[in-house]
């Protein structure tokens, strides 16, 4: 987690790379690049061989990327992965769908914004799950991640005006379909 203790020396804006430490699949990594631009998180062959994870884990993927010279990059699939941010009391562990690339690069591994992740259950497979995770991302600004992302709405309780909200965010997003 992200304290003020951490904000204390920096200068705004602040525009240099977000490079972080996190624990993947209980192995300890220390140059992960936090890339809100990011459509996807990536992991780089090279880091998946050194997690000692064999090739046959990865799922297929239909996806293509924008490589990192602009050109199209065919990924060699999507592996299912725990992530560990942070420290106790404020460390966080969630399970994110890496896709591996071939490239190589100075990090070992690429995440999307790690603080707005949602869970798709595992039943979930293939084209299915490529299509809700598509939808997702191109409609994740009209999720509320916090009650903060609610003005008006009462964080202790007020049910029928969240149900008013969760009824317009349903509604906007059926529209953008």
């Amino acid at each position: 987690m992200w304290t003020d203790e951490d904000e204390e020396g920096i200068l705004y804006p602040y525009e240099d790379a977000l490079v972080i430490k996190a624990t993947v699949a209980s192995k300890k990594f220390d140059r992960i690049l936090v890339d809100t631009g990011s459509s996807v998180d990536v992991l780089f062959k090279s880091t998946l061989e050194e997690m000692g994870i064999a090739d046959r884990k990865l799922e297929h993927t239909n996806t293509s990327l924008k490589g990192f010279g602009g050109g199209k990059l065919v990924p060699l699939g999507v592996v299912e992965l725990p992530i560990t941010i942070g420290s106790p009391p404020t460390e966080r562990t969630m399970i994110l769908d890496f896709v591996v690339v071939e490239e190589e690069g100075p990090y070992q591994m690429i995440l999307e914004n790690p603080g707005k992740t949602i869970r798709i259950g595992s039943r979930l497979k293939g084209e299915q799950k490529q299509e809700l995770v598509k939808c997702l991302r191109t409609h994740a600004d009209v999720f509320a991640w916090t009650h903060e992302d609610m003005p008006g709405i009462d964080p202790e309780g007020d049910a029928i005006r969240s149900q008013e909200c969760w009824g317009h965010l349903s509604k906007a997003g059926e529209q953008n379909l």
